[in-house]
Formats: C-alpha cells, sequence, structure tokens
C-alpha cells in the first residue's frame, strides 16, 4: 500500500480515482497529473499501462500485442506501477 501525503491509497486503486476520491482533486487536474506522470515513463512502460489500464485489455491480449510473455507483462507494470507511485508521491509532497 502505498502512502501519498498522509494517506493510505491501496494499490489495487487507480492512481485517478485516488486523486479524486481521496485527496479531492478535480477530474482535469487529477488527468492533468495523470499525464505528467506518463510523461516520466518510458515508451514500454506507457505503452504497457496504457492498454492494460486505459484501454482495459487482458495479459493475454497484450502479449499479442507485444509479443512479450506474461511474466514479463505482469513484471514491468508492476515496476511502472510502482514508479508512477514513487513520482505521484513526490508531486504530492512538493504540493503540501
Amino acid at each position: 500500500m502505498a502512502r501519498i501525503a498522509g494517506v493510505n491509497i491501496p494499490t489495487n486503486k487507480r492512481v485517478i480515482i485516488a486523486l479524486q476520491y481521496i485527496h479531492g482533486i478535480g477530474p482535469k487536474k487529477a488527468s492533468e497529473i495523470v499525464e505528467k506522470l506518463f510523461a516520466l515513463l518510458d515508451s514500454r512502460e506507457r505503452l504497457l499501462l496504457s492498454l492494460l489500464h486505459l484501454e482495459g485489455r487482458s495479459t493475454k491480449e497484450v502479449e499479442q500485442i507485444t509479443g512479450w510473455n506474461g511474466i514479463m507483462i505482469r513484471v514491468r507494470a508492476f515496476r511502472a506501477r510502482k514508479k508512477l507511485r514513487t513520482h505521484l508521491q513526490k508531486l504530492m509532497k512538493e504540493g503540501e
């Protein structure tokens, strides 16, 4: 569980939902923050998280699109989400 600005964020919650409903940030500002965070990822990480979370594709579908195996997809997605959480924590800390 990530802790952002003194609030626990369950790891299974989407960042944009956490920003809107836990931190009370409006949808437009939350979207801007997520765009900034995505810009910090490399192209493979952006592709992977976009396919999995924005388009809602399954791991099997991502396998077919990228040619990566399921384990690689899960590991890369885990690392990319962890990187996003770290950057979000820094961003939220700067905003306090």
